[in-house]
């Protein structure tokens, strides 16, 4: 399935459906009930498969986004600014918008949570290693989510904004050796 919480409760997944095409007629009523579409991507697997690459994207997009803001915020620039200036154009989409807004405001509501993107991130990174895939992107996004599950893991995903924040942060230490 593809959405988080809202979306299930307002029966409008994207159902990610996979398996013998004699079951299409049989199950369209289960999916039709939590899902507001439902796309049959072939055999079974191929589903999951699917869902590895869309949350390959979900979390590009979202540690993109957080260091975007964290960059916007150390250099003294309000990072409302980045959202702003996206807004309307072919950078924009509606989940920059809103994850960006709570990484700004600093709430971490659980949709998606840091902890199971991570666990995530390491599956993707496990597919890409067993189809012999180079993808260091996704595999420093993967570290990077690690670095803040101990600390805001129970948060939603976007919550990888902390990491990037408290890491500009100047220890009294690191400000004398300069």
């Amino acid at each position: 399935m593809l959405g988080t919480k809202q979306p299930a409760e307002q029966g409008a997944l994207v159902i990610l459906a996979s398996g013998p095409a004699d079951l299409r007629e049989r199950l369209a009523p289960v999916f039709g009930a939590v899902g507001k579409r439902t796309m049959w991507v072939g055999e079974a697997g191929m589903g999951t498969r699917l869902k590895l690459a869309l949350n390959a994207w979900v979390l590009a997009l979202v540690e993109g986004a957080a260091e975007a803001l964290a960059l916007a915020e150390g250099l003294g620039l309000d990072p409302a600014l980045v959202l702003d200036a996206v807004t309307g154009g072919p950078l924009d989409l509606p989940y920059l918008q809103i994850k960006g807004k709570g990484m700004i405001e600093r709430r971490f509501e659980p949709a998606f949570s840091l902890a199971l993107a991570s666990k995530d991130a390491g599956l993707i990174e496990d597919a890409a290693a067993k189809h012999d895939l180079d993808l260091p992107v996704l595999a420093a996004i993967r570290r990077r989510l690690e670095e803040g599950v101990a600390e805001h893991g129970h948060e939603d995903l976007s919550a990888t904004f902390l990491t990037s924040v408290q890491h500009r942060e100047p220890s009294s230490d690191s400000r004398a050796h300069r």
